[in-house]
């Protein structure tokens, strides 16, 4: 074990079982599994392939390969990349990639679709007895620890479900900034943002230059070139 003035690191090889485990002990322990663990470029990096599987905190991450840096706190993961984070109370994100990077000091990092885009799945908490899913299709998704928020950009597709009513939410962007704290999703680029309502056979559109979707309050709000349309159920209107 040895210090410097920022944090100290444990190196604890286990084999055991055919698995090889390897502590890092920084603000959060981080732990990285895997039944293989070769040195590369004389040291200056570690990779774990066959099944790896990081957990720090709340947080897991498997992949078919990791590769850490020199510092021991930058993961680059390749191969079905799966992220599972836990929240404080009770809500999760779920998000599946080709490629992926973590940082073990902060907890931040991104997931890349390669043939098919990334896909977050967030479960929001809404009571006691009610949870709601939002899925997220994109090029790529920057996570953060702080405000748990969310990136995605890249030709952003997401879908929920209102499990009250029924009613279908989609939504279309170049780029989609979700804050949980806030409840919103912030849709931006080009081109324009689209967000859809469908209740039934009757759907509601709004575009605009920025498009907020508060999910608590159930509204949009659209900025700069804003246009809204209603479209009715056909059958009403016999």
């Amino acid at each position: 074990m040895w210090k410097n003035k920022n944090f100290s690191r444990i190196f604890l090889l286990v084999i055991g079982g055919g698995c090889l485990s390897v502590n890092f002990s920084f603000a959060v322990q981080t732990t990285i599994k895997g039944e293989k663990m070769t040195l590369l470029d004389k040291g200056e990096s570690v990779q774990f392939s066959d099944g790896v599987q990081l957990d720090r905190g709340t947080d897991r991450l498997i992949a078919a390969r990791m590769v850490t840096n020199k510092a021991r706190e930058k993961i680059k993961a390749f191969g079905n990349v799966k992220l599972f984070r836990k929240l404080d109370n009770g809500e999760e994100w779920r998000g599946f990639g080709a490629e992926g990077f973590y940082d073990t000091k902060t907890g931040v990092g991104f997931l890349l679709g390669k043939a098919k885009q990334a896909h977050i799945v967030y479960v929001q908490v809404l009571s006691s007895t009610a949870t709601r899913q939002i899925d997220i299709f994109a090029e790529k998704f920057d996570f953060f620890k702080i405000n748990d928020m969310g990136i995605a950009s890249g030709r952003v597709y997401g879908k929920t479900v209102d499990p009250e009513t029924g009613d279908l939410y989609e939504f279309w962007a170049e780029k989609a900034v979700y804050e949980r704290e806030k409840g919103t999703i912030v849709l931006t680029g080009e081109p324009q943002p689209l967000v859809t309502q469908k209740i039934g056979k009757e759907t509601k559109k709004v575009q605009g230059d920025v498009v907020t979707y508060s999910l608590n309050e159930k509204k949009f709000i659209s900025e700069g070139r804003s246009r809204a349309v209603f479209m009715g159920d056909p059958d009403k209107r016999k």
